[in-house]
């Protein structure tokens, strides 16, 4: 191997070793989930708060203030779950059962939930056929995420590491292959 050539592949093998050693990859990191959205529609209206729900828990409500027979758009955490109907007292009956951590049922549909805080809205019209917004506050308790005992901060350099360390040591063994080549070889 020639000289230049053996040199400039030293120089790869170690510059390639250096970038593994030092570009270690990223761990993605997890989190706790996100809540609902902490702002109010607009319009007329109260909260409830119905405390804190376990896992397999359920609690009842009713909501009151809609115009009698009115059709009321239920979400949960934002997002759409079912239409209901205030009976001749303009209130609606509300089951909330939470079935795991991220799922729960209002009236028997199926909704998305979060670990902490949760809200369920119902908005209709009311006598006066103005808007009316209703909601129904709770917090899901789940199962204490486990502490790790030790830090992992270091654990994803050592593969790099050992790559890089090999990737400089097989430089140097080609580097000395090509040097005893050359000198029991003259020419």
């Amino acid at each position: 191997m020639k000289p230049r050539l053996a040199l400039r592949l030293k120089r790869t093998v170690t510059i390639a070793g250096f970038l593994l050693l030092v570009a270690a990859p990223a761990d993605a990191q997890t989190g706790y989930p996100p809540g609902p959205p902490t702002t109010q529609p607009s319009g007329t209206g109260s909260s409830e708060d119905l405390g804190t729900i376990a896992v397999g828990e359920t609690k009842s409500s009713e909501l009151c203030g809609f115009a009698p027979g009115a059709t009321v758009r239920v979400t949960a955490n934002g997002t759409f779950v079912l239409n209901a109907t205030a009976d001749a007292n303009g209130c609606v009956q509300f089951e909330v059962m939470v079935i795991s951590a991220r799922s729960m049922e209002i009236n028997g549909t199926r909704a998305t939930a979060v670990c902490g805080p949760n809200a369920v809205v119902a908005s209709g019209s009311a006598t006066n056929a103005t808007r009316v917004t209703q909601t129904l506050r709770f917090e899901i308790v789940c199962d204490p995420v486990a502490r790790a005992g030790t830090a992992t901060t270091g654990a994803a350099i050592a593969r790099g590491a050992l790559v890089g360390v090999a990737l400089v040591g097989s430089g140097v063994l080609i580097v000395l292959g090509s040097r005893r080549r050359k000198t029991r070889d003259p020419g």
